[in-house]
């Protein structure tokens, strides 16, 4: 994974950066966020130490295709609260532990990967069920469900109908 760290507390960074490295991911690291900033990235490291103008910034910037955790030193609805409104996913206390991050890090990529995999299936599934007419059936759905049909096409598309 490409990863940006926006950090001006150094040490923390340089940690951060030397742990994932050793996970081979790769790291960009910038103490502020007036740097011109150009690549893409999959995770954005953000401490919320910055001015709340820049977070906003970077966060509007990169909330499209990048997950964005909050390094935050106190929880504040400015710290917090308003970015997670803004885009950001999550957040993580300093001082915390290296082996939590990864683990939120990991979570999140599996999260944005099951999404984009579940958008594939329901786009695959709507393909495959366009052509089935269910629009003069009466949907109930008292259970147990039972569906007498010849197609099992139209059986599939009234399944998917009511679990909707």
């Amino acid at each position: 994974m490409n990863i940006l760290i926006i950090e001006n507390e150094v040490y923390l960074a340089q940690k951060i950066v030397s742990r994932l490295l050793d996970d081979g991911h790769l790291c960009d690291f910038v103490e502020s966020a007036n740097v011109n900033l150009d690549k893409d990235y999959d995770i954005v490291l953000l401490s919320t130490s910055l001015p709340s103008t820049q977070c906003k910034e970077i966060i509007k910037k990169y909330k499209q295709n990048a997950i964005i955790l909050l390094l935050v030193s106190y929880i504040s609805d400015e710290t917090v609260t308003d970015p997670i409104k803004e885009g950001a996913k999550d957040y993580i206390m300093k001082p915390f532990i290296m082996d939590e991050l990864v683990r939120k890090i990991y979570h999140y990529k599996e999260w944005q990967s099951a999404k984009k995999e579940l958008a594939t299936l329901r786009s695959y599934l709507e393909f495959n069920l366009h052509d089935v007419n269910i629009s003069n059936i009466q949907l109930t759905h008292d259970f147990p469900l039972l569906v007498e049909t010849n197609s099992p096409k139209m059986a599939d598309k009234i399944v998917f109908e009511i679990s909707r």
